[in-house]
C-alpha cells in the first residue's frame, strides 16, 4: 500500500516508550513533545460485531514522524480587498491554508448533515456527544503532532465522497473520521508515517479503537485510499471557490504574457527594372565532329536501287528490267 507494511502482530507497547524513542531521535525537533490526549467523547457502542484485540498495524517508516518535510512552498498574498490568494497547486501551498479550507468544507457538511434526521444505524465512528474541539483544531492538532503532507488533508473531501453510502459527516462521526483517514492515507500515500500508538495519543483515543478504527474505515472504503491528480485538483479549486476569503492566485512567472501591439508594415519593394533576356551562350564542344554526310534524295536512292538490280545475274544472264528477260551473253563480254 505504497510504503506501508502491515503485520500481523498488535502495536500493544507503551506510549510513554515510543514517545521517548521519537524524543530521544530528535530532542531539538518542535514537535517532539505530545500534549496530553484530547479529551473526546465515549464511543457509542458499534452494532455491527466488535474487531477482535489484535488488529493489523503498519510498523513505522525509517523517517522519524517528528523530521520536518522539505517542500517547495509559494507565500500566500493578500489582494487589496482582503482575500487570500493561494497557487491553483495545493502542493505548494501553506499547510494552514489548505487546513482552513478543507475545514471550511467540512463546516458546511457538518452543518448541512445536522439539520437533516437521520435514521442510518450506528457506527464505530459515532460518539455518545460531540466534542468540543472543532475540525479545524483538530486537524491542526494533527498536523502538527503527527508528518502530514499536503494530499493527504485534501484527499479527506474525496474519502467524505466515497463513504456517502457507509457514512454520514456529522458533529458525531467528524474526529473519528479524520483521525482514521489520516491514519490509513498517510500509509498509502506517504513516505514517512507515525505508529498507531501515536495516532491514538494525538487524535484522543485509546490504541484498541484506533486499531479497530482503521480496520473499519478500510473495510469500508474498499481499500481504495488513492485517486488521480486531476480529482485532487478540483477537490481543490472547489474548496477555495466555496470560501468567501480565497482565491485561486496564478503566479507571475505562469502569467500569459499580454499581447503586443501590431506592427506597422513596412512599403512595398518597388518592381525590378526591364532588362533584356541574358543571351545563351554556346557551349565550348570538346569532340570536334567530322563534316556532314550531304543528305541522299529519294530519287537518286531510287535509281542507284534500279541499277543494282539490274546488274544481279541469274544463272548467268543478265536480267533486263524493261522486257523481264535474260539476255545471252556473248564471248565478247567475258573479255
Amino acid at each position: 500500500m505504497g510504503g506501508a507494511s502491515y503485520s500481523s502482530s498488535s502495536d500493544d507497547s507503551d506510549t510513554s516508550s515510543i514517545l521517548a524513542s521519537s524524543e530521544a531521535e530528535s530532542p531539538a525537533a518542535p514537535t517532539s513533545t505530545i500534549p496530553p490526549p484530547v479529551a473526546a467523547a465515549a464511543a457509542v457502542p458499534s452494532t455491527s460485531q466488535p474487531a477482535p484485540q489484535q488488529q493489523p498495524t503498519a510498523t513505522a517508516a525509517t523517517t522519524p514522524s517528528n523530521t520536518p518535510r522539505i517542500r517547495h512552498t509559494i507565500p500566500t498574498v493578500i489582494s487589496d480587498n482582503g482575500l487570500r490568494l493561494v497557487p491553483r497547486a495545493f502542493q505548494h501551498c501553506e499547510m494552514a491554508d489548505i487546513i482552513a479550507l478543507t475545514a471550511h468544507m467540512l463546516d458546511r457538511i457538518i452543518a448541512h448533515n445536522d439539520a437533516l434526521p437521520s435514521d442510518r444505524p450506528l457506527t464505530r465512528f459515532h460518539s455518545r456527544a460531540a466534542p468540543a474541539i472543532s475540525p479545524h483544531a483538530y486537524l491542526t492538532r494533527i498536523t502538527t503532532f503527527t508528518n502530514v503532507d499536503p494530499c493527504i488533508i485534501v484527499i479527506l473531501l474525496y474519502y467524505i465522497d466515497k463513504l456517502s453510502d457507509y457514512l454520514t459527516i456529522s458533529s458525531l462521526t467528524i474526529h473519528r473520521f479524520l483521525i482514521s483517514a489520516i491514519c490509513c492515507g498517510s500509509k498509502a500515500l506517504s513516505d514517512s508515517f507515525a505508529t498507531n500508538s501515536r495516532y491514538a495519543r494525538v487524535g484522543g483515543v485509546e490504541l484498541i479503537e484506533m486499531n479497530a478504527l482503521e480496520r473499519e474505515f478500510l473495510l469500508a472504503i474498499n481499500w481504495r485510499l488513492a485517486t488521480s491528480g486531476a480529482m485532487l485538483e478540483q477537490y481543490w479549486i472547489t474548496a477555495v471557490e466555496a470560501h468567501p476569503g480565497y482565491q485561486i492566485f496564478i503566479p507571475p512567472v505562469f502569467q500569459a504574457i499580454p499581447s503586443l501591439p501590431p506592427a506597422s508594415l513596412p512599403p512595398p519593394l518597388p518592381p525590378p527594372a526591364s532588362t533584356p533576356p541574358p543571351q545563351r551562350q554556346q557551349q565550348q564542344v570538346l569532340i570536334q565532329q567530322g563534316p556532314e554526310m550531304p543528305a541522299t534524295s529519294p530519287t537518286s536512292t531510287d535509281q542507284n536501287h534500279s541499277n543494282h538490280s539490274q546488274q544481279q545475274p541469274i544463272n548467268g544472264d543478265i536480267v533486263d528490267s524493261d522486257n523481264s528477260r535474260p539476255s545471252k551473253r556473248s564471248k565478247g563480254d567475258d573479255s
